[in-house]
Order: C-alpha cells, then structure tokens, then sequence
C-alpha cells in the first residue's frame, strides 16, 4: 500500500510541475521581462538564476530587435566563426522563434565574442545543424562591462517572408529565449531562459506568445 501510495504521489506532483510548467507567458514588445532557471524539480518553478537577466523585445514593423542585459561574473565563448553550435564553447542566448501558422523554427544564437549562427529547421521534430557557409543574416551588438553583458539582436523581416509569414500579430508569433551561462565562479554551467521550461527549450508548447504592436 505504502508503494502504491509513494508512486501516486510522484505522478502527482509530475503533473503538478507540467501544470504549472504549460502556462503560457506572454513577452509583450516594449516590456522587459526576468530570466528564469530551467526547471530540474519542483522548487525551481519562477526561480531566478545567480546571475539574473533580463529581456525586452522592439518591433517597428520591419526588425524585431531583442535587447538582452545579463549578469556575468565571467563572460567568455571561444568560438572562432559563425554558423556553428556556440553554445557549446561558453557564454551564449538561443533565441527560437516560431508563427503559429506553419512548422517553420529559426533559431539564433549569439555570443559575446560576436559569433553568430542562425538555422531554420522544418520543424520542432525535425531540428538539424548542417554545416552553414551563407551569413547568418542577423546583426548583433555586444556591449561588455565588468560584471554586465548587453546584447542587442536586430532580426530582419526578410528572413520570414520566404515562407509566407510576416512581423505581424496576425501571424501569431511565439518565442523561446535560452541564456547558457558558463563561469569559473559558479558550481556548474547555470541554464536560465523566458519563458521557464522543463528542460525542453524547442518544444513550441512552452513557448511564450510575442505581442508584437
């Protein structure tokens, strides 16, 4: 009895964190929204990282234009070039973008060393990192001070009109930011995002709506 009754509680709690987990947040243009550590167990739910952040997201109808303020107690990525997974030699943001209207995801990831990459995927179930020769078609503008990264990412209309989709709140955009933050003063590389998931960043359902205005 007591197994059945350990068993029922874990499911219960599963089901609680998922619960929680599948509120959809809302990043709104013109307002500033907190990082948020990836959530490993219950009590991670609307934790702040150590090293907090913040994002807020521009759109003029032609740009969508992410302006990302981090705290980094060691900021570093040795990357050597654009188009490749930077988020495997240090500090970097991912930022996925998908319209509601069809499979496609972009993905950009940035570094502050200036590296940038962008891949567009079929689809959440089919995601792929073929080697990229093009520019990636993005800009990006680092501004390093001790303790402090800022970085702004100017995302071009143009990029989504080959697909049929415009910046637009009629195509219904949704957006997942992920900061992989790596530093000698911390236990372990700290994995912080908006909006919070559960370990799964390019599953749409965990996407936050952008209200773009």
């Amino acid at each position: 009895m007591k197994k059945v009754l350990i068993m029922l509680t874990a499911a219960f709690a599963i089901f609680t964190l998922d619960a929680k987990v599948f509120v959809r947040r809302a990043l709104v243009c013109g307002e500033a929204e907190n990082f948020r550590v990836t959530v490993k167990r219950a009590e991670d739910f609307n934790c702040r990282p150590v090293e907090g952040g913040k994002v807020k997201v521009e759109c003029d109808g032609k740009t969508l234009k992410f302006i990302l303020d981090m705290i980094d107690s060691d900021i570093f990525n040795e990357a050597e070039k654009d188009q490749g997974n930077l988020s495997s030699s240090g500090d970097s943001v991912t930022i996925l973008l998908k319209s509601e209207k069809d499979t496609w995801l972009w993905e950009f990831i940035v570094s502050p060393n200036g590296k940038r990459s962008c891949f567009l995927h079929p689809g959440a179930g089919r995601m792929f990192y073929p080697e990229l020769k093009e520019k990636p078609g993005f800009s990006v503008k680092n501004a390093i001070t001790q303790g402090n990264w800022h970085c702004e990412v100017t995302i071009p209309q143009d990029l989504f009109k080959a697909k049929g989709l415009s910046l637009n709140a009629k195509d219904q955009w949704k957006v997942m930011i992920v900061r992989r933050n790596y530093s000698r003063f911390l236990p372990e590389k700290e994995t912080s995002c908006y909006p919070q998931h559960p370990g799964i960043a390019s599953n749409p359902d965990y996407f936050a709506d952008l209200i773009i205005k």
